[in-house]
């Protein structure tokens, strides 16, 4: 399958892209880097799970938030109908 990218940027700056297929990268994926050369392989794999780390710890708060957001709804229901607020 063909892929098809568009490179947005500034007039002032001259841009070239380089196509380096590489066996290791997966189907269906792409990276950019920087210069094909500066850095490894290894390095794109290291930031590209560093992101994903980050990303989960995100999620993982938002999850935690939402918990305890419904953790606290429910006991002010639970103290609302003790009192015979909300029947």
């Amino acid at each position: 399958m063909k892929q098809n990218f568009v490179l947005i940027h500034p007039y002032c700056h001259e841009v070239e892209v380089q196509i380096a297929p590489d066996r290791n990268c997966p189907n269906d994926n792409a990276y950019f880097m920087p210069k094909y050369g500066e850095n490894t392989f290894l390095n794109v794999i290291c930031g590209i799970w560093q992101a994903e780390k980050q990303m989960n710890d995100w999620i993982r708060r938002y999850d935690n938030a939402m918990k305890g957001l419904r953790y606290w709804e429910a006991k002010a229901k639970e103290n609302g109908r003790r009192k015979g607020i909300n029947k």
